[in-house]
């Protein structure tokens, strides 16, 4: 899939612009449950293999890059929220523990811990509260960009590192040749970009004045990620043309907010 590093979507926000909210509501997107284990199982499988590469160029004594580091924290941040939704006390738990460990660059440890994790589902929810992090309680913009990481190209030796989120997008919504589209990955696509767009109303950035379009595009993003999520959840039955345009609206929305308030680095 071709890029173009400016342009597509506001998720891609270098200093970030958005991250977490703050209770069931708000907070936590209302989806199908299995859709969150989807999401959940896939982005621990993610977690597992960005903390082996780490530990391996730690123990290689080689830097580890802060672009090859920020998505396992991002990740870490979402699996707490499908956890919460999951009813998932332990996977909550430990997903913020291994965002810690990131943090203070112990990718031994963390691995260690995300060995263990596994995907439980229970029949109640849990609070949906906040996820926290003691380590950017003091500068919370870091929440929004270790969040937006996640939707950079795959690429661990070199930047970006992320879940390659960007790019597929783009790919299923060009004119010309749009790439397959397979309803399971659309349906984890959508989870993730639906969590990480209602963090968005919660942690503007410093350019963000009024908030009033910016909460209304990252509702609007929400919204659109809802029902991308529903539609691919129906599989093989799913409306392929229905996905592709909620896929360009979600995209559209998200360049307004970027092209507006995007920070660089």
């Amino acid at each position: 899939m071709t890029t173009s590093p400016r342009v597509f979507v506001g998720f891609v926000l270098a200093a970030g612009l958005w991250f977490l909210s703050s209770s069931a509501t708000a907070g936590t997107p209302d989806l199908p449950k299995d859709s969150y284990k989807k999401a959940a199982e896939a982005d621990l499988a993610f977690l597992k293999q960005r903390l082996t590469e780490l530990a391996k160029i730690e123990a290689a004594k080689e830097k580890v890059k802060d672009s090859q580091a920020k998505p396992a924290i991002g990740i870490s941040m979402l699996l707490a929220v499908y956890a919460d939704a999951l009813g998932d006390g332990a996977l909550r738990t430990d997903a913020l523990k291994v965002a810690e460990a990131v943090i203070a660059k112990d990718y031994k440890g963390a691995l260690e811990l995300a060995k263990k994790m596994t995907v439980k589902p229970a029949n109640a929810t849990g609070k949906g509260d906040l996820p926290k992090l003691a380590s950017f309680e003091k500068d919370k913009v870091k929440y929004l960009e270790h969040a937006m990481t996640l939707f950079r190209n795959k690429t661990i030796l070199e930047t970006p590192g992320g879940l390659h989120i960007q790019q597929d997008i783009r790919d299923l919504i060009r004119k010309d040749e749009p790439a397959k589209l397979d309803p399971a990955q659309v349906e984890i696509l959508a989870v993730r970009a639906a969590v990480i767009t209602e963090y968005a109303t919660h942690y503007p950035n410093a350019k963000v004045k009024g908030k009033k379009d910016w909460e209304k595009w990252s509702k609007e993003s929400v919204d659109f990620s809802k029902q991308i999520t529903a539609e691919a959840a129906k599989g093989a039955k799913a409306d392929e043309k229905k996905l592709r345009e909620l896929l360009f609206n979600l995209n559209k929305r998200c360049n307004d907010c970027h092209f507006t308030y995007r920070d660089d680095e």
